[in-house]
């Protein structure tokens, strides 16, 4: 064989390698890249319904699906997270989403509608579909917002959603559903 022939098979065969290693990543960090966007959350005896809303374009359709069908909705405006730190790009968002997810898994029968948001499409856009939208009017991330079949009801931003009163205040908020 010529070494020619050895050179661009190596290089092949790594090529396939790395593109194989990014698409795993991809897909197990951004599931709504992987096409299954509802995701269990498993941390307690009670299951939150996550659902990821992978654009904008997509909140309304995927928000009056659940209103038809779920018992208590959340929705949850994140920064999405950034690859290399598997993190959200929003210091908020990284102290206050453990503590939600941990909250409306400790009441019955919720789901939850995720909505990452860009940094670059979202910081200093004041017409970031999040933010004009009617019903959710963003002004800051997280937002965490209780939402009815009568539209959105009680809002929690920045650093309401990290309070210690947190999971009475959703519980709270639930019991009127």
């Amino acid at each position: 064989m010529r070494r020619e022939d050895l050179t661009s098979r190596s290089t092949k065969v790594k090529f396939l390698f790395i593109a194989f290693a990014v698409l795993f990543l991809i897909f197990n960090y951004y599931p709504e890249f992987s096409g299954n966007s509802e995701i269990q959350q498993q941390t307690s005896s009670k299951m939150t319904k996550i659902i990821n809303v992978p654009s904008p374009r997509e909140f309304d359709d995927i928000l009056n699906e659940n209103l038809k069908t779920s018992k208590r909705l959340f929705v949850l405006v994140f920064g999405s997270l950034v690859l290399e730190t598997k993190q959200s790009w929003c210091p908020d968002c990284v102290r206050a989403q453990p503590l939600i997810y941990d909250a409306l898994d400790k009441i019955d029968d919720v789901v939850l509608l995720d909505c990452p948001v860009i940094r670059a499409e979202y910081k200093g856009n004041p017409e970031y579909p999040y933010r004009t939208h009617a019903g959710l009017q963003i002004k800051a991330v997280p937002t965490l917002i209780h939402w009815t079949k009568e539209g959105p009801k009680e809002r929690w931003v920045e650093g309401e959603c990290e309070r210690p009163t947190l999971l009475d205040e959703l519980k709270k908020a639930s019991l009127h559903d």
